[in-house]
């Protein structure tokens, strides 16, 4: 029965202690709702957090996306080079990326557009073809070196002549000391 979750080092440390290995080891449950980290420093985020997937420990070794995450809050997670794959969640309407400061691009993976057993395994073209679809809250803060921010439809008209909506719902954007 939990739904928020909450990682937090302490702040000022020099090194990452192991913070990756730490985290890919805390795998939460697919029914997360509310997942909040911060001041992690591994140069990268564990492999569930970026591709947004629980290992389902069956026959079949299948992943079950974390679909009913609502809320995600990365903060002051200055070592990590690329943002998680998120577009295609179908809950998340809470997205707040603060402190990344090494991250430089939000492109194809953060849009999840590698991935396309979610267009394949989809009966609704309409979803598979939303990125972001509940998304109501974006925040962007203190990413100094953020120098792009891909479009995701010109990305997809490119590679498939398809289009895709892109944030439909989407309320307040915050954009704040991304240089």
């Amino acid at each position: 029965n939990l739904s928020d979750l909450a990682f937090e080092w302490g702040s000022g440390r020099e090194g990452d202690y192991n913070d990756e290995d730490v985290l890919e080891g805390l795998l939460p449950h697919p029914n997360l709702q509310s997942l909040y980290v911060k001041n992690y420093m591994g140069s990268q985020f564990p492999r569930w957090l970026m591709n947004m997937s629980i290992a389902k420990y069956n026959m079949y070794g299948s992943l079950r996306r974390l679909d009913r995450l609502v809320k995600l809050v990365l903060v002051d997670c200055k070592m990590c080079e690329d943002a998680p794959a998120l577009g295609r969640l179908p809950s998340l309407e809470f997205l707040v990326l603060d402190g990344l400061d090494k991250l430089t691009c939000l492109g194809r993976s953060f849009y999840d557009m590698d991935d396309r057993r979610a267009s394949r395994n989809n009966s609704s073209s309409e979803v598979s073809n939303t990125l972001f679809p509940a998304l109501k809250s974006l925040v962007l803060s203190e990413m100094p070196n953020l120098r792009e921010w891909m479009d995701a439809q010109a990305e997809s008209r490119r590679e498939s002549n398809e289009d895709v909506k892109v944030f439909p719902i989407l309320e307040d954007l915050t954009i704040n000391k991304c240089y």
